[in-house]
C-alpha cells in the first residue's frame, strides 16, 4: 500500500485489508494459526496490489466506490504468501460533526479449508489516524461453517518493500454454544 497514492487509492488500500482469497493449504508454513475444538485464531498480514474504481467523485469523498484485489501474508516480512484477497468498498457518508468519512467494507476470505464472509460500516478517517476496526465475521463453508467472531485490524508500517502499510489481521471465529 503506498500512503502517496490519491486519496481514493489510498483509502481503497488501506481498507481493503480483510478479504481474502487463500491459494495455499490452511497449515500453510510460518502462518500463525491456533485453534481449539470450538474456537479458531487466524494472524495474517494483507498487502493490496490492486484498486479497480467504479465511480469516484472529484473530491474522492462520498460515492467513491471500488474493489480491490490483496495479496496475505503470514507475518510482517511479507516473504511467505498464503493468499490472495478481494472485496468492495464505498464511501457512504461524511459525518457533520467531524468532517470524518465513514467506509462501508465487504469480503470474503476462502481458505483451502473453508471461507468466512465479513463486512462493516466504520470511521476510515479514524483508522488512517492508526484506530483499530472490528469486523463481524461469519464462517460460510468447509472448517469455518458454522462459526462466528470477529476480525480485528490495524494498519501498520510496512517492512517488507511492497509499499508504506499493511493491515495486520487478528480473526477469532468460535462455534455457537448451542451446536458445540
Amino acid at each position: 500500500m503506498h500512503m502517496s497514492r490519491s486519496l481514493l487509492t489510498t483509502s481503497a488500500l488501506v481498507f481493503s485489508c480483510v478479504t481474502l482469497v487463500a491459494t495455499t493449504s490452511a497449515a500453510a508454513p510460518n502462518s500463525k494459526r491456533h485453534s481449539a475444538p470450538d474456537r479458531i485464531v487466524l494472524d495474517v498480514v494483507d498487502a493490496t496490489v490492486a484498486f479497480h474504481p467504479l465511480n469516484t467523485p472529484a473530491d474522492q469523498g462520498v460515492g467513491t466506490l471500488g474493489s480491490y484485489d490483496d495479496t496475505i501474508y503470514s507475518d510482517a516480512k511479507l516473504d511467505t504468501k498464503i493468499g490472495l484477497a478481494a472485496g468492495t468498498l464505498e464511501l457512504v457518508q461524511k459525518v457533520p460533526s467531524n468532517g470524518h468519512l465513514i467506509e462501508v467494507l465487504n469480503e470474503l476470505m476462502q481458505l483451502t479449508d473453508g471461507s468466512i464472509q465479513f463486512g462493516s460500516a466504520f470511521d476510515r478517517t479514524a483508522v488512517l489516524a492508526g484506530a483499530a476496526v472490528t469486523q463481524r465475521a461469519v464462517g460460510t463453508k468447509g472448517r469455518y461453517f458454522g462459526y462466528t467472531g470477529w476480525n480485528t485490524w490495524t494498519l501498520q508500517p510496512n517492512a517488507g518493500g511492497m509499499g508504506n502499510v499493511v493491515a495486520v489481521e487478528h480473526i477469532v471465529l468460535e462455534k455457537p454454544s448451542s451446536a458445540r
